[in-house]
């Protein structure tokens, strides 16, 4: 569990370092990272049209 709570953690923080027009070309707005991270991206919260 440790290595899995590591792992979505450093996920977060490289997500956190891409500039906000990077994460648009992956069409993630930065409020969403952590719910990305932590629940996988089928699970996201907003749609993006997908």
């Amino acid at each position: 569990m440790f290595r899995v709570w590591r792992q979505k953690r450093h996920d977060c923080r490289q997500l956190n370092l891409l500039s906000d027009s990077g994460l648009k070309d992956l069409a993630i707005d930065r409020s969403e990272i952590p719910s990305i991270v932590h629940a996988g991206t089928n699970e996201r919260r907003r749609n993006h049209g997908d």
